[in-house]
């Protein structure tokens, strides 16, 4: 696998069955102009005019791993960035999730990450619904939180319904760690004007991603390159980005990620006739140890019938 230099855009950089071009990759992080912003969102009709880029049947193996496995990885030294506008799309629809067995929220919780794909809907992974063996009851949502938790920017939600994917629950398959929670009350509806929306996320065939580049933002519990705090949960936004593997049904990668992680988007940015544009093609679920990279769920067509099904239970506005 490429290093993560190698893994930038280089005319050299192979993509013989790849849709995604090395070439639209811009700095992360950073301010953007007026036509970046542009081209980090279009309209989604696009994809419904072009099945052939997403649609696929999926085996669904189970894939197992060893068992000195970690819930976290960093691969050599640790080059995750801090995002310093979460303000800024992506980033403001990162969100830090909080689990809670207990409805007074005492006791053992979970800590994780989620992303915002409606007004309702927060995608997350599954793992992220259970504590300490506990199921999850309920969850605190801080979308684009920097550093405060006390004084949320973009505000704090619950969600009190969630649903994680049964062949997670039920028979704990990697392949589906995947889970939606519904707010109790919708975003409102300043934090979703047209210019920003909400993140937007496709199905594909995990194949497709193979040799793109994807990254990965969200909040780990520990602050990179500094000695870890005990029972300490910063709130700061994080972000790194490698090359991508596509393997037995799952999306491998040495972006480097630590416990807390778990639940971002994997992100990766397509061609449309329009542009350029930012999508999540999956959601980062496991750390492993080398040679066993982290890994995310990608959302592949029956993960999208899952996530599609609770929205047009919650938001029908998004998918009539």
């Amino acid at each position: 696998m490429a290093s993560k230099s190698e893994a930038k855009p280089s005319d050299n950089h192979p993509q013989p069955t790849n849709i995604f071009n090395q070439q639209t990759w811009s700095t992360w992080g950073k301010p953007m102009s007026n036509r970046e912003r542009e081209v980090l969102w279009d309209d989604e009709s696009w994809w419904h005019d072009h099945p052939e880029l997403s649609q696929v049947d999926p085996s669904d193996p189970v894939l197992g791993f060893p068992p000195d496995a970690r819930p976290k990885s960093v691969f050599g030294p640790d080059e995750r960035e801090l995002v310093r506008n979460v303000l800024m799309p992506p980033f403001r629809w990162v969100a830090q999730v909080f689990g809670y067995p207990r409805r007074d929220r005492r006791g053992t919780y979970s800590v994780g990450s989620g992303f915002v794909i409606g007004s309702r809907t927060i995608l997350t992974a599954a793992h992220n619904l259970w504590a300490d063996g506990q199921r999850v009851s309920h969850c605190l949502v801080f979308p684009g939180v920097d550093g405060d938790r006390s004084t949320p920017r973009l505000g704090v939600y619950s969600a009190s319904v969630t649903f994680p994917h049964r062949r997670y629950e039920h028979a704990g398959d990697d392949l589906y760690d995947v889970a939606v929670l519904v707010l109790d009350h919708a975003l409102p509806a300043d934090l979703i004007p047209p210019a920003y929306g909400f993140l937007r996320w496709m199905t594909i065939n995990p194949d497709l991603l193979q040799g793109a580049v994807g990254m990965v933002s969200g909040y780990p519990k520990d602050v990179p390159r500094q000695p870890p705090v005990p029972n300490f949960v910063q709130a700061h936004q994080y972000y790194d980005y490698d090359e991508l593997i596509s393997s037995r049904g799952l999306v491998f990668y040495k972006i480097d990620t630590t416990e807390g992680q778990s639940g971002s988007p994997l992100l990766v940015k397509v061609p449309t006739p329009n542009g350029n544009r930012l999508r999540a093609v999956g959601i980062h679920s496991n750390g492993r140890m080398d040679p066993f990279p982290n890994s995310a769920v990608p959302i592949t067509p029956a993960i999208g019938t899952f996530i599609k099904t609770i929205q047009d239970r919650y938001e029908p506005r998004l998918t009539a």
